[in-house]
């Protein structure tokens, strides 16, 4: 039977752990082979961390070992590996049926990762210098711009010191009286529970109640929603509900982002479209081996379906005994 499209979760983890793989390319550091720490008679060696630390996603892999306590728990558990696998050996598991089947698999997986790696660095690459600068220009999203902020009074009336129910009625009260006129800093200084926040932090001014050049993911996601949906200088927000109690906020004023200079962006813009073309030219290649026909045996692949139930997973449940009648 010819399979062209069977579904392989192995290949698929395998798959996507070769997206964040980042391949030494042999090309080892030239004190790559110094022992950095031994323990009953094993030794780690600097290229051992150098390739854990190369497997690791490449937002985190810069920083990870800046941690004493990092570095503590990464050599220790390199070295207790390492130790109880020569116990393992002494023991004879080396030989063991299992374990080369199982290292046959490990080996099998890390040359695809290595063999992904090598065939995408080795392919010629376009000009991204060229290519990020006409991103840039017909940039339509404003990816490349400076956040919109946006300056906004709010009145807080918190749940803490009263119940749910009266701080929604008195938010409530407290807009339609904004609604028909009343002054929104004199509301503030009577109403709002938010007046002991503090001043002079970026966000605030001497009002308490006015937040200055807000942008988006600085505040809970309701209150954030809320304030971007206002459209006009001084029009009011329904109630908002947040973590700290009720809200209404007001619109003061909008200021759009701008296009940022394109030196500023470029290495950014180049970096995304490397990334993204890197990761086009591996399924590509992946695409290439996956289109070749799949012999397999119909009967095999039908018994795997049962093939790892244990007998006492296939029992059916029992119903319990009904208790024996009292005499």
């Amino acid at each position: 039977m010819r399979l062209n499209h069977m579904k392989m979760p192995l290949l698929l983890a395998l798959v996507l752990g070769a997206s964040s793989f980042h391949s030494l390319a042999g090309a080892f550091r030239d004190d790559a082979d110094t022992v950095i720490v031994s323990r009953g008679g094993q030794d780690l060696l600097l290229k051992d961390v150098d390739i854990m630390v190369s497997d690791l996603d490449p937002s985190i892999r810069g920083g990870y070992m800046d941690s004493p306590e990092r570095i503590d728990r990464t050599l220790n558990g390199l070295l207790l590996a390492r130790q109880i696998a020569e116990d393992a050996r002494k023991a004879g598991l080396h030989e063991n049926e299992e374990f080369k089947r199982r290292r046959l698999l490990a080996e099998e997986a890390i040359l695809m990762k290595l063999q992904i790696a090598a065939y995408v660095d080795g392919l010629p690459r376009p000009d991204f210098g060229l290519l990020a600068h006409e991103r840039y220009v017909v940039d339509i999203k404003g990816e490349w711009n400076t956040p919109e902020r946006r300056d906004v009074s709010h009145i807080l009336i918190s749940t803490n010191n009263r119940s749910d129910e009266a701080a929604m009625e008195l938010a409530q009260d407290i807009r339609k009286r904004l609604v028909d006129g009343a002054n929104f800093g004199e509301m503030a200084r009577t109403y709002s529970d938010d007046k002991k926040l503090p001043e002079g932090n970026g966000l605030l001014d001497r009002q308490f109640w006015r937040i200055e050049k807000l942008i988006k993911g600085k505040t809970e996601k309701s209150f954030e929603n809320a304030a971007w949906s206002l459209k006009e200088v001084g029009e009011l927000s329904p109630i908002v509900k947040t973590s700290y109690g009720y809200h209404v906020i007001r619109l003061d004023g909008v200021t759009p982002g701008v296009k940022r200079p394109f030196e500023d962006v470029k290495d950014s813009i180049i970096d995304a479209m490397t990334a993204q073309w890197k990761e086009e030219q591996r399924q590509q290649y992946l695409a290439s081996f996956k289109a070749m026909p799949m012999e397999a045996e119909p009967e095999q692949i039908a018994a795997l379906r049962t093939r790892y139930i244990s007998e006492a997973d296939a029992a059916p449940a029992t119903e319990a005994a009904p208790a024996a009648d009292s005499q």
